[in-house]
């Protein structure tokens, strides 16, 4: 690996990086446990995927989320989380809902309900956007007491939204 790395220059990153990330892209609707804390993580792509289940309280009526990712690592006091999933507007509308500890921030994409599409009808929060949120931990189950939370505008939307969702099944 040396010599080709040494040969081909920073072209000889392209493929190990994407081995790399191909490794860490789990499609197949496989669930994997943290074998240090017990935290499932689950990811769709097949016929059948576990569901965790949430919900997202914000100014206009609360959003239910179905997650088909819930990684929770423990490291000494520290967690590192990513939950992500489809779910439902109040009004029934599709969406896709993301949140990552590391990143303090929590998105809502309106209208899709995949992992990888986009939408430019947004609801967020967190540290970069709004203000940093803090997210209790206990077992399985995830909490966000106060989250402020934007429009892809910016506008704000709820300056007190809350969060719960179960990992633990």
């Amino acid at each position: 690996m040396k010599k080709i790395m040494k040969w081909a220059g920073r072209s000889a990153w392209v493929l190990p990086l994407g081995l790399m990330i191909s490794g860490c892209s789990s499609e197949s609707g496989t669930s994997a446990v943290d074998e240090n804390h017990g935290a499932k993580t689950s990811s769709t792509g097949g016929a059948k995927a576990t569901a965790y289940s949430g919900a997202m309280q914000i100014a206009g009526g609360t959003y239910q989320l179905s997650p088909t990712i819930c990684g929770i690592h423990k490291e000494g006091e520290a967690y590192d989380i990513e939950v992500e999933g489809p779910g439902t507007a109040p009004d029934g509308e599709k969406l896709y809902f993301s949140l990552s500890s590391t990143g303090n921030a929590v998105r809502l994409d309106l209208g899709v309900d995949g992992r990888f599409e986009s939408s430019d009808r947004i609801l967020t929060g967190g540290q970069h956007v709004t203000e940093p949120f803090a997210l209790d931990v206990a077992g399985g189950n995830l909490t966000i007491a106060k989250l402020v939370m934007v429009d892809g505008n910016g506008q704000k939307v709820d300056d007190h939204a809350s969060l719960k969702i179960d990992c633990s099944n």
